[in-house]
């Protein structure tokens, strides 16, 4: 069996009302430079390089601590598990993903935007400077009747945006909101505009410095 079996993206909500996307660093092993979820990884379902397996005391798969430790390696950010929430599974298929099943997230956090964006350099060095870049986007979902749909218009037709964060966002809008896209064939061909007057990009800060 491989080292692990499933994937995690995680899409956290600050306290001041914003979803958190990232741009992946240029040298990322999978969707470089693309926009995805703040946090991504793997569930280690055994023990690899120093890395112990995400498992519980009774030796059970845990997730959810899995999604925790890669907020903290990735990010900087101390995810509590017991605010983690799923909100779905997704399985993808791209140009460089062939049926990956991916359990999407969600995480309530204590921290601002700009304070989640200052926490970066207290990632780790390895981790935080392979899969993050330099850009953290702040997403305002709920800030009106209108800009849950622009934000899904959006991620579903902007090609920078990776199939992890359109699963994600979509889940996470319809969960708390309830909006859906009627018919998704309608916007794949338009390129819709990135949603600026909701959107603010911090800039992330490398590990240590």
């Amino acid at each position: 069996m491989p080292q692990h079996a499933v994937s995690l993206a995680v899409v956290p909500v600050t306290s001041d009302g914003c979803l958190l996307l990232s741009r992946r660093a240029g040298a990322a092993g999978s969707y470089a430079g693309k926009i995805g979820p703040y946090i991504n990884g793997n569930a280690e379902l055994r023990d690899r390089r120093g890395v112990a397996a995400d498992r519980d005391e009774s030796g059970i798969p845990d997730l959810l601590a899995a999604a925790a430790r890669e907020g903290l390696e990735e990010a900087g950010l101390s995810l509590d598990p017991h605010r983690v929430r799923i909100l779905g599974l997704a399985q993808i298929w791209s140009g460089e993903d062939t049926g990956l099943f991916v359990l999407l997230l969600s995480a309530g956090l204590t921290q601002t935007a700009a304070e989640v964006a200052q926490l970066t350099r207290y990632s780790d060095p390895v981790e935080g400077s392979w899969e993050v870049g330099h850009e953290l986007y702040a997403v305002s979902l709920w800030e009106d009747g209108q800009s849950t749909r622009e934000v899904l218009e959006w991620i579903a037709a902007d090609p920078e945006v990776m199939p992890h964060a359109i699963a994600c966002v979509t889940a996470l809008a319809y969960k708390t909101s309830g909006t859906r896209i009627p018919d998704w064939r309608d916007i794949l061909g338009s390129a819709p505009p990135r949603p600026g007057r909701i959107m603010k990009t911090l800039p992330v800060h490398r590990p240590y410095r």
